[in-house]
């Protein structure tokens, strides 16, 4: 199906001014056949639900004790932001960028078509969860064409079905993908943003007729001569995020894997992230890859949610079967 590409591009707000470096343009990417890709369901572990629906709690006979007082007094620091920031944080901001719709990519459409009870119950947990607070949920896996772009994209899908404020905040330092994906070519993202040479309203993509918003890495390539952002300002973007939308998804990729050449920056994302999904290809991670990656997850304090396993393909007797 082709769309117009007047529907497509990204027009600024009217009675907004626009940046001169600001340009976000629609654009068409290749036509893939879906069977060629190899998809063909997704399995769903049954601790996925429990475990991101569950609240975190100690482990039985354990008891919280009480922070150390250095330990406390780090953390309460850690937490502050300045004055002017603090004000920002509840400030609602309106998107200088928008389009009329999302061009959603064949594959999540398709995934979301051939596992949409699977789907519907990752979007339904990711939703309860929201709900509590925790709207910031990363999708990650332990090397790249595992699926997390697809699977996350087709999740999005749902909860913008079911009326939720989404944004797609893109995480994979290493391989950005989501305004291709998306049909967009975006010039600027959340690292100018935290930066400090943008404005957050200035890097969202907002649709009109979704509720769905695109928050992009970057469009160009930064200079490794440029200094990483603060953990403040990574913590003041997160907090505007957090109040503007119902919820937050992060399309991680291999980044927390891989750790180059942004290792820092992606570990300092992973410390806002409230919990982590990870997608596994079954045909390509094994079984103990898995396990390391989950290590490693552990090792950055990032909270596994649990695992879908991507590519698992459906019997005959209609359960799902690794290939």
């Amino acid at each position: 199906m082709s769309f117009p590409e007047s529907q497509h591009a990204v027009q600024p707000e009217q009675n907004l001014p626009r940046p001169p470096h600001l340009h976000a343009e629609a654009k068409r990417p290749p036509s893939v056949p879906f069977d060629a890709l190899g998809i063909a369901g997704l399995g769903l572990h049954a601790e996925f639900v429990e475990a991101i629906a569950r609240p975190a709690t100690s482990a039985v006979g354990e008891e919280s004790a009480p922070p150390e007082p250095e330990t406390a007094r780090a953390q309460c620091e850690a937490s502050r932001l300045p004055e002017i920031e603090a004000k920002s944080v509840a400030a609602a901001f309106e998107p200088v960028l928008r389009v009329d719709s999302l061009s959603w990519p064949r594959p999540s459409r398709r995934l979301r078509q051939l596992a949409d009870k699977q789907i519907e119950r990752f979007a339904d947990a990711v939703q309860r969860v929201a709900a509590s607070g925790k709207k910031l949920v990363g999708v990650a896996s332990a090397s790249c064409g595992e699926g997390c772009t697809t699977v996350l994209l087709s999740v999005a899908l749902r909860l913008v079905e079911l009326e939720q404020k989404v944004l797609l905040l893109d995480g994979d330092l290493e391989h950005p993908c989501l305004p291709e994906q998306l049909a967009l070519a975006n010039e600027v993202g959340w690292r100018d943003v935290v930066g400090g040479s943008l404005r957050i309203e200035e890097a969202v993509t907002q649709s009109d007729t979704q509720s769905v918003a695109l928050l992009p890495y970057s469009g160009q390539v930064t200079s490794g001569n440029v200094p990483g952002p603060s953990t403040e300002s990574l913590q003041a973007l997160v907090h505007r995020i957090r109040a503007q939308y119902d919820i937050v998804l992060v399309d991680l990729g291999a980044t927390l894997q891989t750790g180059e050449p942004n290792g820092t920056l992606a570990e300092k994302l992973a410390e806002q992230i409230d919990s982590v999904i990870i997608v596994r290809h079954v045909e390509l991670t094994c079984p103990a890859q898995l396990a390391d990656f989950r290590r490693r997850l552990k090792e950055l304090g990032v909270e596994e949610a649990g695992v879908i396993e991507n590519f698992v393909h459906e019997a005959r007797d209609g359960s799902a079967q690794k290939t």
